[in-house]
């Protein structure tokens, strides 16, 4: 049977999970990034990162990109997944692009680094 508009609309496909976070009172609700979450974090990431080729049957290899620029493009990079991962419990994010900076970018850097590290356990088997 073919799918129509609102049925592929409606599908839950981002997978969802929490993290538990003491030093904010509680756990919180995180989301894979949409597609166009995704190419937005993309941009960043080129700024920090160099794909080297690969031969044909390898998987491509990366190298971080050293100086200022790209310091603050991984900061960025950063912030943002983060950002875009946090959601209610119906996957809507908790924060806007400019909240993300403005709101989440004044949080402890120990915090946002921590929810960074985990959102890569949670979702590692996720596809």
């Amino acid at each position: 049977m073919a799918l129509n508009k609102d049925a592929i609309i409606n599908a839950s496909d981002i997978k969802m999970a929490t993290i538990n976070v003491p030093e904010w009172g509680g756990e919180v609700s995180v989301k894979r990034p949409s597609i166009r979450e995704r190419d937005a974090l993309g941009v960043y990431s080129r700024k920090f990162l160099k794909v080297k080729p690969a031969k044909e049957g390898e998987e491509l290899k990366t190298e971080m990109i050293k100086g200022e620029e790209a310091e603050k493009a991984f900061a960025d990079f950063r912030l943002h997944t983060v950002g875009f991962a946090l959601c209610d419990e119906k996957g809507n994010r908790l924060f806007n692009d400019d909240e993300i900076e403005t709101a989440l970018g004044k949080k402890s850097p120990d915090i946002i680094d921590r929810i960074f590290n985990e959102l890569g356990n949670v979702f590692k088997d996720a596809a």
